[in-house]
């Protein structure tokens, strides 16, 4: 038997909603690239002055912390939408699968009430045959003593 999907409940758009991280994190990450790329060059020739090439390492650290900050940021925002979207669709199909699920839960309620309701009217003939047979046979006895 193979095992049942986890999200196989949830939609395609929704699932593929995790795909929009992709171009968020993207957008994030270019320009700190982009600043790499520029500042390596031009602090090359600024490594004679140690003072000013310390600042500039600094100054640069600085806005590689930020920009790491607001893209955790964003991506905390975008995964708390999509954890939104999975949390609504399992609740309605919790609730589908509920509704389904109601009518078949009372037919087996009735059906175990129809049982032991036969299985003690069963006992009960069972008991009024056993009584018959035992009047039966005290008169035998009762006649042929």
């Amino acid at each position: 038997m193979s095992r049942p999907r986890v999200l196989a409940f949830v939609p395609v758009r929704q699932r593929l909603s995790v795909l929009r991280l992709v171009p968020v994190v993207v957008a994030l990450l270019l320009p700190v690239v982009a600043a790499v790329l520029l500042v390596l060059p031009a602090a090359a020739p600024a490594l004679a002055d140690e003072s000013q090439a310390k600042k500039d390492v600094k100054e640069f650290g600085r806005d590689v912390g930020r920009a790491a900050d607001e893209a955790g940021k964003e991506i905390g925002r975008a995964g708390k939408e999509v954890g939104l979207e999975v949390a609504d669709a399992a609740k309605k199909t919790w609730y589908k699968g509920r509704e389904v699920t109601a009518p078949l839960l009372e037919d087996m309620r009735h059906a175990a009430r129809m049982f032991w309701k036969n299985v003690l009217e069963r006992k009960d003939e069972t008991l009024e045959d056993l009584r018959r047979k035992n009047e039966e046979l005290k008169g035998r006895s009762g006649s042929g003593s």
